[in-house]
């Protein structure tokens, strides 16, 4: 579960995205035309990520839940410019973390 942003405008206006998956085999994505979000110069992306069923705190109450670890984020921008080139924005370990937000529990 998660929600993007882009300088500071929230990026779409999906709840409750992805689907449930098997995540050993499949994991789905999101695309979004981020265009009129883009300014020249710096832009800043973030992204607020929630539990749903990727992590499974409580694995045996109701029922056995299994669980694949913490919520993981891969993020993607690619960017066309006028004059053709692609250029292209990814997540990597450089990216800042918190787990002391606003929000403190997503269950």
């Amino acid at each position: 579960m998660f929600e993007a942003y882009l300088n500071g405008a929230r990026v779409g206006h999906d709840v409750l995205v992805l689907a449930l998956s098997e995540y050993e085999k499949r994991v789905f994505c999101m695309t979004y035309d981020v265009t009129k979000l883009l300014r020249p110069g710096t832009n800043a992306m973030g992204a607020m990520l929630g539990d749903g069923r990727f992590f499974a705190p409580r694995r045996n109450i109701p029922t056995t839940m299994r669980g694949f670890g913490y919520p993981k984020l891969r993020l993607q921008l690619e960017m066309e410019l006028a004059n053709g080139k692609v250029e292209s924005v990814s997540s990597d370990e450089t990216w800042k973390l918190t787990t002391d937000g606003p929000i403190r529990t997503s269950e």
